[in-house]
């Protein structure tokens, strides 16, 4: 996957598939702060729990 370099954060409405969810979250989180549009109740499900650490409010 080519990032964009010369952008602030990334905010994108992810695919739902885990298999493919889960990588993305790691990797456009390691390179610049980032914004996933979720359902709401995603961070109450066991799949977010790993994930919840690179998450804070704004």
């Amino acid at each position: 996957m080519a990032l964009c370099h010369n952008t602030d954060c990334y905010i994108t409405n992810p695919p739902w598939d885990r298999r493919v969810l889960h990588p993305i979250i790691l990797n456009l989180s390691r390179h610049k702060p980032t914004w996933l549009l979720f359902d709401a109740d995603w961070m109450h499900t066991r799949q977010s729990a790993e994930f919840m650490p690179l998450c804070r409010r704004s």
